[in-house]
Parts: structure tokens; C-alpha cells; sequence
């Protein structure tokens, strides 16, 4: 009998198809066509489908027996190692994008000298610059057949120029004269959009570039840095924050240029980390420290509405936020003395951790 589990597509006597909102992972489902008319409702045979559960990668790193940096990824809580995990090559991972079947990921391995950008696409390393001078990976973004990394390189004079690379391919963002850095980048319709910082005279100043050009943001002033960006539709979402007078820090949401700001700083820290856009809800995930009791608490701001993932015991952040199928996913890490420990939560509730046994922290999730 049809009642409150169905659908209405419409009317006559052609073929037509139904869309299924709303269903739950993992599941399988029983389903048939009906008609009715003036005769009654006549049903089709029974078929069933079972819907997938969704994949959820995390990116970071972990420590080994030899107190080396390992870059690793995770697959539903399954970990990858990405680098040696010896003295002369150790790793760190700051981004996860999942495209298809490929897994691509930026970071950064240590030589002991010097740093060296690096894009792994399903397990395999692409150096994205020689060691001739310091670079660092800190985000990923595919679009189609093209794979964007960002970050930055030093130049010959020591001065870190914001970066972007495209297919392999460095395209320099600063000129060169102040120390700069890209943290996230976006792609949409084919524009390219990166967050990050300049610094000129030891302030930094929070920056938004648009294919390669200044995008300018409201109350962008001194000691302001931003972190992450995301397009949606025609809103771009920048996350950042400011450094306000006595060491506090306050997290800032920019909307299309104009801030508002998540917390107020007064007698707090606070940083957001990662932005992300899902219908009309806007997700910002990041760290919210009072200073009262030096202890961060990892924050997942909806709407500009905080909440809490972790009680307060133990210092906290929150790395990344990505939404999937009405779920929210956020990792990051949290102090389990003596060692960090990996956090991944979905709708609040942690879902996957690394053993306590070593430091290690998560720094990006993707969901597939």
C-alpha cells in the first residue's frame, strides 16, 4: 500500500524515472514502479539496490620507532605511508583530493637540509621543485584533467613566494619581494582561487587571489593570514584571522570580501583552518582556545555557530571539514598525553583515530 514511502513523477502514459532523496549508506532497498487510475493502482515487479558506503580519506602524518615524520593517508581509517619513514626523507601531508579513482595529495619531505614539494597521485612521488631552493606543498585542487597544487618556494634570496602548480607546471603569485604563502585553493568554472598571506615588514596580511590577481577583502589589516577558500555558486567563502592587541587571535568568515567574525578574540584564540559550503549552511572547522585555561577545544562553526567536538581536557584542533550526503566530516587531532592523537569525526562523533602509540595528526579530509 502506498503510504508516505513513495514517490509522484508525474502523469500519462510514457515511461518515466523516479530520484530517491535522503537514503542511508550501506543500505539495500526494495523498490517498484506503480500506476494509478481509475481502476486502482497497479504495481511492477520488485527490484532492489544497495547504496554504497562512502569512502573517507584523511591526510597527515605519523611518527615512527625512529621519531621520524611519516606523510601518510588514510582510507576509512586504513593507512598509506607515503615517505620512507627514514632519517634523510621524512614527510609531512597537508592536503587530500580525491578524483574518480586517484587519490592525489600535497606535502612536503625533509632532507635534512632542506624541504622539498611533493604531489603523490595514488601512492607515486612527483617532486614539484628541485632542491635548489626550500618549497613546501600545502594544498590540492583537481579540476578535469588538470591537478592544481599551492604553497610556496623560496627564491635566491631566501624570500618564499606564493606558488601555484599546475600539472607539475610553477606559476609564482608574489613577485618575490615579501615572504608569502598559499594555504588552500578552489577551482570553479575554470577560475582559480587561492588563500594565503603576505608579509611585509614582519605583518602579515590575510590575501585572496583570483587567478593570480588580488582579490581584496574587508578588514584584511595587519596580522591577519587566511586559510582556506571555497566557491559555491556565486559566493566565495575565505576563512581566516586576525591577531588583535594582548596575543589573542579572533576566526573570521569572509562572504564575497565582507568579514564577519566567529569570535570576538577578547581573552581567547581562536583560528579557523577549512571552509566548506554544502547548500545553504556554511561549515568552518578550526580551533577555539580560551586562554584561561591554555587548552584548545577542536570547533566546527555552522553558520556562524560554534560547537564544540571535544570537551576541553585536552588540547584540540579540527584541520578540515568536508560534507558529504548530509554528512559532516572533520579531522584533525587531539593531546592524549604524551602524544597527539589523530581525530576524525562525522556529525560530531569520532569515527576513526591512530593508536596513541606515536604523535601523529590528520590535516584533510575528502569523501567519495
Amino acid at each position: 500500500m502506498i503510504a508516505g514511502n513513495h514517490t509522484t513523477d508525474g502523469t500519462g502514459t510514457s515511461t518515466f524515472s523516479s530520484l530517491l532523496n535522503g537514503l542511508n549508506p550501506g543500505t539495500t532497498y526494495y523498490v517498484r514502479a506503480y500506476a494509478t487510475n481509475s481502476a486502482g493502482t497497479g504495481y511492477g515487479n520488485e527490484v532492489s539496490f544497495t547504496t554504497t558506503t562512502p569512502a573517507v580519506y584523511t591526510a597527515g602524518y605519523e611518527y615512527n620507532t625512529n621519531s621520524v615524520c611519516v606523510a601518510k593517508v588514510w582510507k576509512n581509517g586504513v593507512e598509506t605511508a607515503l615517505s620512507s619513514g627514514f632519517s634523510n626523507a621524512q614527510g609531512w601531508v597537508r592536503a587530500v583530493f580525491v578524483s574518480g579513482a586517484d587519490v592525489y595529495v600535497a606535502g612536503y619531505e625533509f632532507n635534512g637540509i632542506k624541504n622539498s614539494a611533493k604531489l603523490w597521485k595514488n601512492g607515486t612521488t612527483t617532486a614539484l621543485s628541485d632542491l635548489t631552493n626550500d618549497s613546501q606543498a600545502w594544498a590540492i585542487s583537481v579540476s578535469g584533467a588538470d591537478v592544481y597544487a599551492a604553497g610556496y618556494e623560496k627564491n635566491i634570496a631566501g624570500i618564499s613566494v606564493a606558488k601555484i602548480w599546475k600539472n607539475g607546471a610553477p606559476l609564482s603569485i608574489t613577485d618575490g619581494t615579501n615572504d608569502a604563502q598559499v594555504y588552500g585553493i578552489h577551482i570553479a568554472q575554470a577560475d582559480v582561487y587561492a588563500a594565503g598571506f603576505e608579509n611585509t615588514s614582519g605583518v602579515s596580511t590575510a590575501k585572496l587571489w583570483k587567478n593570480g590577481a588580488v582579490v581584496p577583502l574587508q578588514g584584511a589589516g595587519t596580522n591577519t593570514t587566511t586559510y582556506s577558500v571555497y566557491v559555491s555558486g556565486t559566493n566565495v567563502y575565505v576563512a581566516g584571522s586576525e591577531i588583535i592587541p594582548g596575543g589573542y587571535s579572533r576566526a573570521i568568515l569572509w562572504t564575497n570580501g565582507v568579514p564577519a567574525y566567529l569570535t570576538s578574540g577578547i581573552g581567547s584564540i581562536a583560528i579557523p583552518y577549512s571552509v566548506y559550503a554544502y547548500g545553504t549552511d556554511v561549515y568552518v572547522a578550526g580551533f577555539d582556545q580560551s586562554t584561561g585555561t591554555g587548552l584548545s577545544k577542536a570547533t566546527l562553526w555552522k553558520n556562524g555557530i560554534a560547537s564544540s567536538l571535544t570537551n576541553g581536557s585536552a588540547s584540540a584542533r579540527a584541520n578540515s571539514v568536508y560534507v558529504y550526503n548530509n554528512d559532516v566530516y572533520v579531522t584533525g587531532y587531539e593531546l592524549v598525553w604524551p602524544f597527539s592523537i589523530s581525530r576524525t569525526w562525522k556529525n560530531g562523533t569520532v569515527i576513526h583515530s591512530t593508536n596513541g602509540s606515536f604523535n601523529a595528526a590528520t590535516t584533510s579530509v575528502f569523501v567519495q
